[in-house]
């Protein structure tokens, strides 16, 4: 992909592609096809009010069991992840992360809302709707 990070997906997004969207004719083949194109976490479980358990990653599980995923690109994705996590000291004692001793004061601060634009300006996904997108061929921007 040539973009630094990590690609998540929406919640249970990588569930729909099988039982929403139908792109793929198994849950495996579905998990697969999503780790292929980029994706590195699927947000499993993330609108479910249960406790997280050992089962959210088994269909990445039963897709490289099944032939339909190589290890290589689950070796890809956790690299990926992992790096993020490191970046973030997420492994390092709580004293040594600097984001962790940002007063939380700060997330009110009068330069926050310009942060959160610019922020959310620099994030979005732009898409041209060159026959790929579920939209009529005549239709070329839907906001503007």
């Amino acid at each position: 992909m040539g973009i630094p990070g990590y690609v998540v997906s929406d919640c249970d997004a990588v569930k729909d592609i099988f039982t929403g969207h139908h792109f793929r004719p198994t849950q495996a083949k579905s998990a697969a096809i999503s780790v292929i194109r980029g994706m590195d976490s699927d947000c499993a479980d993330g609108m479910s009010n249960t406790p997280r358990d050992d089962k959210d990653f088994q269909t990445f599980i039963d897709a490289v069991q099944q032939g339909y995923l190589p290890e290589s690109a689950v070796d890809t994705a956790v690299v990926r992840l992992f790096t993020a996590r490191i970046k973030l000291g997420l492994f390092d004692p709580p004293e040594m992360v600097p984001y962790n001793k940002i007063d939380e004061k700060e997330m009110d601060s009068p330069v926050a809302p310009c942060i959160r634009r610019k922020l959310a300006n620099e994030s979005m996904v732009l898409l041209k709707n060159d026959g790929t997108l579920p939209l009529k061929p005549g239709i070329k921007k839907i906001a503007s």
